[in-house]
């Protein structure tokens, strides 16, 4: 697999982009923030290029087969293709991850000191397509990460060519990753037509607020690991391929967790990571979750005063 080296600096321009205190506030309070278009063009075509060579089969690292047994193949029944850890297969995705804003942006929306790659999955929602066949339901990442002790994860959604209302954007229930009760809905691949919010996922007396978020290329949403959301059909032709980022802070680590089976839970990165002295994957495992951004990298100079 591929080896992430150490983060860098943010440039005097680039921490410009970081969130405002007021931001990081509407963030906890939202569940969600978007920047504005900060993702060089050139970085995006290397990886839509990259991209496309994963899909003859054309990798520059190999994965063991079990972070990829999940993959889609032409073989697959569902009509969403979704595949995980290109960031450790593919140079162009991996410097995409890597972009020091991603892990810099994450880490002053947690308030966190340290923020490291928990894994990547690339969706791609084919165009020209009836609408049911490409819509995903409402659902929470931290249903899919119960092994891990944190509740601060979130991720970092890049569609490499934006994603106008027709194309399939993420829509949220803004606020639900703070609703008393943690949702744990799993239904990414269960379609919900019309849009609304199932009335068993809400406590009782809430009205969802559900907001939509279309992007332009180049920019980013962030969303908090426990906010419901979904995506909607992609109705256009084109294929909208999005880059879904998840991001860890600094204190996670391996929790287990039982089914109501009464089976342990096991996450992909848990087979595919190191285990630690008590035996247990650890997610501090830098060939599997590389630092991405940590406090200990020096600030950027100044900016030259306006002349």
């Amino acid at each position: 697999m591929l080896r992430f080296a150490p983060p860098r600096m943010l440039t005097a321009e680039e921490a410009c982009d970081l969130p405002s205190e007021d931001a990081c506030a509407a963030y906890r309070a939202r569940g969600w923030h978007v920047t504005r278009a900060i993702l060089p063009a050139a970085l995006l075509d290397a990886v839509a290029a990259d991209v496309a060579r994963h899909a003859r089969g054309d990798v520059d690292a190999a994965l063991p087969p079990i972070a990829t047994r999940m993959d889609w193949t032409s073989a697959s029944r569902q009509v969403i293709r979704i595949h995980g850890y290109l960031a450790l297969q593919l140079r162009a995705v991996q410097a995409l991850v890597a972009h020091p804003l991603i892990g810099a942006i994450a880490a002053r929306l947690t308030a966190t000191e340290e923020v490291r790659l928990f894994h990547d999955r690339l969706i791609i929602k084919p165009g020209g397509l009836p609408a049911a066949a490409t819509e995903t339901g409402w659902h929470t990442d931290v249903a899919y990460w119960r092994t891990s002790s944190s509740h601060r994860l979130l991720t970092a959604w890049i569609a490499l060519d934006g994603c106008p209302a027709d194309a399939g954007p993420l829509a949220v229930v803004e606020g639900s990753q703070r609703w008393a009760e943690p949702c744990l809905e799993r239904r990414f691949l269960t379609p919900d037509i019309d849009g609304e919010v199932p009335a068993a996922m809400v406590p009782p007396g809430v009205t969802p607020r559900i907001v939509t978020l279309p992007v332009e290329r180049g920019q980013i949403v962030f969303h908090h690991c426990g906010i419901l959301h979904r995506s909607s059909p992609n109705r256009g032709a084109r294929d909208r391929i999005a880059l879904a980022v998840h991001l860890q802070d600094r204190d996670n680590r391996f929790v287990p967790c039982l089914q109501p089976n009464g089976r342990q839970l096991v996450h992909s990165n848990d087979l595919l990571c190191r285990r630690g002295p008590d035996g247990r994957p650890d997610f501090r495992d830098p060939a599997v979750f590389p630092v991405l951004w940590s406090a200990a990298t020096p600030s950027p100079p100044p900016a030259p005063p306006p002349r």
